[in-house]
């Protein structure tokens, strides 16, 4: 199993790279509670910067019981969600 890495902020696109790049998967975990203004485009654009490196990522939204269409619009631009029963306040 490979070990994870720790980088620094200014070498992360680099080291996602070189993540890809050698057959090691990428999850992003994105904790949400009523982002429906934003969530469509956080997740396109992580699936935009991610899909021309032909890596295998996921990108997860874990929605904190949103009140809103959070979870809907987050699945329908490519996420997997993971719903809160109840608002936890951390995602």
């Amino acid at each position: 199993m490979q070990q994870p890495t720790v980088v620094e902020e200014w070498n992360l696109n680099a080291a996602i790279a070189e993540t890809l790049a050698t057959g090691g998967g990428l999850s992003v975990v994105i904790p949400a509670y009523n982002e429906e203004a934003a969530i469509g485009d956080v997740v396109r654009g992580i699936v935009a910067l991610l899909t021309p490196t032909g890596g295998e990522f996921e990108v997860i939204v874990v929605d904190d019981c949103s009140r809103d269409r959070t979870a809907e619009l987050a699945a329908e631009a490519g996420a997997r969600v993971i719903r809160q029963a109840r608002n936890r306040g951390y995602g």
